[in-house]
């Protein structure tokens, strides 16, 4: 966290097409085909403040939750120490530090995804079913992972009907209540997915 409050305040000038575009349209939760979780963030706390600043200390502190979900999903994996060196990598990543100090998507979504497998992991299943929502109501990407979550609650569960219907209900709700809102897969007159042989 003190990372990203250290790049806000030295470099203040928020940069990014659809970072700008997410700021100059605070009055509105839809964006033509993007998903609403982001932007409805910065729509509530616009209405506390107009200055951009504290969106971005709430993208900060999505960056640093991200580092922990990080760091909680890598000790399931490796021991305790390679996951603190692990999760400090991840978060000092330029990459991703670019991405968590202005309001893109990116972040948000990871995050959701670091959480949702964290809980799986340990078969927490409501919570997975939530971070992964989140994920899921954030960026189309983020959707790839409703089968892979819902295989490990099969793999636990068993493969019949109502723990199928379980967890598609769990692990599908995000993506299926938008394509309801919309009656597609994204607000009429928008596009999200694009078939290309180039």
């Amino acid at each position: 966290m003190l990372v990203r409050l250290y790049l806000i305040h030295r470099y203040p000038i928020v940069y990014g097409g659809d970072a700008i575009f997410r700021l100059a349209n605070t009055e509105h939760i839809v964006l033509l085909h993007q998903l609403p979780l982001l932007q409805g963030a910065i729509h509530y706390l616009s209405a506390i403040s107009a200055d951009p600043l504290l969106i971005r200390y709430f993208m900060a502190a999505v960056g640093a939750a991200a580092g922990t979900g990080f760091y909680l999903l890598m000790s399931k994996l490796a021991p305790r120490s390679l996951s603190l060196d692990a999760s400090l990598l991840f978060v000092s990543n330029p990459f991703l530090l670019m991405y968590s100090v202005v309001p893109y998507q990116e972040i948000l979504m990871v995050a959701g995804l670091l959480f949702a497998f964290h809980f799986a992991f340990i078969e927490r299943w409501t919570l997975a079913s939530l971070c992964l929502g989140a994920a899921c109501l954030t960026r189309y990407e983020a959707w790839l992972a409703c089968p892979v979550i819902g295989a490990a609650y099969l793999r636990q569960t068993g493969l019949r009907l109502r723990p199928v219907f379980a967890a598609g209900l769990l692990f599908g709700w995000a993506p299926f209540g938008w394509i309801v809102f919309n009656r597609g897969l994204t607000p009429p007159g928008s596009f999200a997915a694009e078939w290309s042989l180039n």
